[in-house]
C-alpha cells in the first residue's frame, strides 16, 4: 500500500505533467503564427531585434527560424515528459524534478542557439 508521502509526490507528479504539457503546447501555439508569417512588425511579439524591425524581409525570415526554434522546443519538451512521466525506473522526486524543468530549458537551450544561429 502507497505511504500518504508516496500519493502526494505522485499527485504533484500528475500536476506537473499537465503543467509541462499545457507550457509545451503553449510554445508550439505561439511558434505557428511566426512560421506562418502571421505576426506584422510590432515591438511586442516576435524576434525583436534592430534588424528586424527596421527591415520587414528580415522581420520575417528571423521570427519564421524563431518560431520553429518555439515549435522544436514544445515537442522536445512534451516528448521528454512522456518520457519522463513512464520511467519506472528513476525515483519519483527526480521524476517531478525533471519533468518540472523540460519546459522551461529546452526553450531557453533551444532559442538560445536559433539565436546564435541568426547572427
Amino acid at each position: 500500500m502507497e505511504s500518504n508521502k508516496e500519493k502526494e509526490l505522485a499527485t504533484v507528479k500528475t500536476a506537473m505533467t499537465v503543467l509541462g504539457y499545457v507550457i509545451s503546447a503553449i510554445f508550439i501555439v505561439l511558434g505557428l503564427p511566426l512560421v506562418l508569417e502571421l505576426i506584422e512588425p510590432n515591438s511586442a511579439y516576435g524576434v525583436r531585434t534592430a534588424q528586424a524591425l527596421s527591415d520587414e524581409h528580415a522581420w520575417y525570415h528571423l521570427n519564421s527560424i524563431g518560431g520553429w526554434g518555439m515549435i522544436v522546443s514544445g515537442l522536445i519538451s512534451f516528448i521528454t515528459i512522456r518520457t519522463l512521466k513512464n520511467n519506472e525506473n528513476l525515483e519519483l522526486v527526480k521524476s517531478i524534478v525533471a519533468i518540472s524543468c523540460a519546459p522551461a530549458l529546452f526553450p531557453i537551450v533551444i532559442l538560445g542557439c536559433t539565436y546564435l544561429f541568426m547572427m
